[in-house]
């Protein structure tokens, strides 16, 4: 029993732990982040909520992540969210999709739950795609498949009509970083 526990020991010292990002790591990615949305003429904001679970979205310009998320993730795969973020706002996600419901609504119908759940997923392969673009063309790792794995956790995952499977997407990303080297 004493050497069981002993090799588990040594286990556990010689083990390198994995720490999450810090806000201060958050701060910095924010820095990289602003002259892209710049270029594109938009102008992001950046909060950081209180939150149990692990969160990121865009609305408009505003990203907001959780405190959950900084903790789970590391520096790359934190960057590669905030990027996959900054996408949505430059490509202009919500103001579209406000465009594609309106047009919907203008042929004298409402949408059906089918096309807001493919204007969703187009969309977040759009940013998906994006944000690859763009961490390839500021030579930073993408990490986003790593980080969706994290993300889509079934200790904080919830059943999602905004995002296509992770599979796919992490699919998407791996052929277009084939692509790109």
């Amino acid at each position: 029993m004493k050497t069981i526990y002993r090799l588990i020991m040594i286990g556990l010292l010689l083990t390198l732990p994995t720490y999450g990002a810090t806000l201060q790591d958050l701060d910095n990615i924010v820095n990289l982040a602003r002259p892209v949305c710049n270029e594109h003429k938009v102008i992001c904001t950046f909060k950081v909520i209180d939150f149990p679970r692990p969160l990121a979205y865009t609305r408009y310009n505003n990203i907001t992540l959780s405190n959950k998320t900084v903790e789970i993730l590391t520096e790359d795969e934190l960057r590669s969210v905030v990027f996959h973020e900054v996408a949505h706002a430059v490509l202009r996600h919500s103001t579209v999709g406000q465009q594609y419901i309106l047009s919907i609504y203008n042929k004298g119908r409402q949408p059906t739950q089918d096309e807001l759940k493919a204007y969703r997923h187009k969309a977040e392969m759009d940013a998906d795609s994006y944000s690859a673009l763009l961490l390839f063309q500021y030579g930073y790792a993408n990490k986003l498949p790593e980080a969706l794995l994290k993300l889509s956790n079934k200790k904080y995952s919830e059943e999602s009509l905004t995002h296509p499977s992770d599979r796919d997407r992490i699919n998407n990303i791996r052929n277009l970083q084939r692509i790109l080297k």
